[in-house]
């Protein structure tokens, strides 16, 4: 299926209408509206009609986030969004992600190893290590945190 097929399927699941996948229908119309908004918003459109298995890898996890958008979430929960990207990808990444989040329509859960993502993307930070909380607080304190220092980011300099 092409990307922009992805993202209406979902959110035709939303709508509880999950076979209804022939033209013709408001309903059908209005999906296909919603996935091209979501594609739009992650900067996708240009990609809509290729197959999602063409797609980049970076292009495919942005795809699963339209997914989700396409649901209009009021909370959205991202479990390693930059995994496995390269640095230009995580870059492109991190630009949309922020764009939502100044958005201020949703509230995002963000689960990341990469500390320069957090602390580009995040408000509020809570650091865990070993199951427990070290860190909690702006991204600037979390920064300064020494048992952050020495967990995720190489110790203090």
């Amino acid at each position: 299926m092409t990307a922009r097929e992805n993202v209406r399927l979902a959110t035709q699941a939303r709508d509880h209408r999950r076979w209804q996948f022939c033209g013709g229908s408001g309903v059908f119309s209005a999906a296909g509206r919603r996935a091209d908004t979501a594609l739009e918003r992650l900067g996708l459109s240009a990609v809509a009609d290729r197959p999602a298995g063409l797609l980049s890898h970076g292009d495919r996890r942005l795809l699963e986030v339209a997914m989700a958008l396409s649901q209009e979430p009021s909370l959205l929960l991202l479990d390693e969004p930059t995994q496995g990207l390269s640095v230009e990808e995580t870059g492109q990444a991190v630009e949309v992600l922020s764009g939502l989040l100044a958005e201020g329509n949703m509230s995002v859960l963000l689960v990341e190893h990469d500390m320069e993502v957090v602390f580009r993307l995040a408000q509020r930070i809570t650091v865990l290590h070993r199951g427990a909380v070290i860190a909690d607080g702006r991204p600037d304190e979390v920064r300064q945190d020494a048992g952050v220092q020495t967990a995720y980011l190489g110790g203090f300099a």
